[in-house]
C-alpha cells in the first residue's frame, strides 16, 4: 500500500469521492409494470437451457450447462445474454417483462433488479450519494472499503 501512496495512486479498496459525486440515488416505481423474470429460478434456468439460440451463444462463451453458479458467476456475458433473452420475449408483439430479478453473487441477501428500456418509470426521490449514506457505510464496513 505504501507503494501505491508513493506513486500518487489511490490505495486498493478505496472509493473515490469522484465516484460518489458522479452518481445519484433515485427511488422510483415502475408504472403499469409487467412481470419480472427471476433468472435464478429453476423454471427460468430450464427455459434458458432449452432455447437453442441461447445455448449456441453460451457454447461460444465456453459454457456447457446453465445452472445457478453460471448465472450469478463472474462472466457478465451470460447474465446479459439471459437478460436479452427475457427482453426479446414477446406476447402478441408486445414485451412480456419489465425486467429481470436475480440474487447477487456476493450473497443471497442482495436482491438485484434490472429494468428494461421502455418501462415507464416514475421518479419518487433523487439525492446525491453522500459519504455518510447509511447503506454505503454498511457496505464499506462489510467489504473493508475506504470511502472518500
Amino acid at each position: 500500500r505504501t507503494e501505491w501512496r508513493n506513486a500518487g495512486w489511490m490505495e486498493p479498496g478505496s472509493v473515490a469521492a469522484d465516484w460518489r459525486d458522479s452518481r445519484i440515488l433515485i427511488r422510483a416505481r415502475i408504472v403499469d409494470a409487467l412481470p419480472f423474470v427471476d433468472i435464478t429460478h429453476s423454471d427460468t434456468l430450464l427455459a434458458v437451457r432449452e432455447d437453442i439460440r441461447v445455448a449456441s451463444w453460451l457454447e461460444s462463451f465456453g459454457v456447457g450447462d446453465v445452472d445457478l453458479a453460471t448465472v450469478i458467476g463472474h462472466d457478465r456475458r451470460v447474465t446479459r445474454l439471459i437478460a436479452q433473452w427475457a427482453a426479446e420475449h414477446l406476447d402478441d408483439d408486445r414485451p412480456s417483462y419489465s425486467g429481470i430479478r436475480y440474487m447477487s453473487r456476493l450473497g443471497a441477501q442482495y436482491e438485484c433488479w434490472a429494468v428494461f428500456e421502455g418501462s415507464s418509470i416514475e421518479e419518487l426521490e433523487r439525492r446525491p450519494v453522500l459519504k455518510s449514506d447509511a447503506d454505503l457505510t454498511c457496505v464499506a464496513e462489510r467489504y473493508r472499503l475506504t470511502v472518500h
